[in-house]
């Protein structure tokens, strides 16, 4: 007799923090498509340093009015610092790359991420990991490929930035997954916003470009999108298991797809719709295994 109940909290929680890790994927293609249209006019560190100043204020005025002193200070600190350097390096690396080698191309690499979460999962968060997620995450990845068939230009050696930013970005979502219970998301965040804001802030005396009021209004979307991207990827964290999660990164292949027809009028052909549908059928069977799972 099947005693699973619709109703379960632990299926409902896997829901949620599925819906909550593709609102944030869909923040971060958002941040990413600003990011794109800002580093047309000004320097990349000066368009980094905006995303993380961002996230930092949203942060900042969210913990003020939510979270305790105490709670300010959490336990073994450098794990925060060391997710926000991560996340900068992630950064720097996956928009420098993007400077000299087709987005394509640097998607492409970048995007060997699930495969890392999915790897390291079992190892540092004692998740486990089952044999349909392992071929949901390499049939995204297929459908990835698709999408954005790299491989069609001359070898680029800064390709391998792309690779650093992919792997930078695992731990990042692992780290994720492990801080995600110790502290309430917003001190995650607010720690990880500090650290990113410190490091970026170094080579901004050398870069700076005053923005006009339209550049300076794309930086406030960049930062505002991201730290809606940063925050919802927390609680997310906090319902999911981050292995279950991962291999749903692949549906920002599909909003940056949609976003670059809106700001850049790059309307995608059938093959990319073929992949489309083969990282979205990836994650539906993600997410109907997470729902039937006792």
């Amino acid at each position: 007799m099947n005693t699973r109940s619709e109703d379960d909290p632990r299926v409902s929680g896997r829901v949620v923090g599925i819906l909550l890790f593709l609102l944030a994927q869909f923040f971060a293609s958002w941040q990413a498509g600003f990011s794109k249209l800002a580093v047309s006019d000004l320097p990349v560190m000066m368009v980094v340093w905006g995303r993380f100043a961002g996230v930092l204020t949203v942060a900042l005025v969210m913990a003020l009015v939510t979270v305790t002193r105490a709670q300010l200070m959490p336990n073994r600190p450098w794990l925060y610092v060391l997710r926000g350097a991560l996340l900068a390096v992630a950064s720097i690396s996956f928009v420098v790359t993007t400077k000299h080698v087709p987005l394509a191309d640097a998607i492409a690499v970048a995007f060997v991420y699930p495969f890392i979460v999915t790897a390291l999962a079992p190892w540092i968060l004692r998740e486990k990991v089952g044999l349909i997620t392992w071929v949901a995450v390499m049939a995204g990845f297929i459908g990835v490929l698709v999408v954005v068939r790299p491989g069609m230009h001359g070898f680029e050696p800064l390709i391998f930035g792309a690779l650093v930013a992919g792997i930078a970005f695992a731990v990042v979502l692992v780290l994720t997954g492990l801080l995600a219970l110790r502290a309430p998301p917003v001190v995650t965040v607010l720690w990880t916003a500090v650290t990113s804001v410190a490091i970026t802030s170094l080579a901004l005396p050398f870069m700076w470009v005053t923005p006009t009021l339209y550049q300076a209004g794309v930086l406030v979307l960049v930062g505002a999108f991201a730290a809606g991207g940063n925050i919802l990827q927390l609680y997310a964290a906090q319902k999911c298991d981050v292995s279950v999660l991962a291999p749903f990164g692949y549906s920002e292949i599909i909003t940056m797809t949609v976003i670059g027809v809106i700001l850049f009028g790059d309307w995608p052909d059938y093959v990319t719709f073929i992949g489309m549908a083969i990282i979205m059928v990836s994650g539906l069977v993600v997410a109907f295994t997470t729902v039937r799972k006792s």
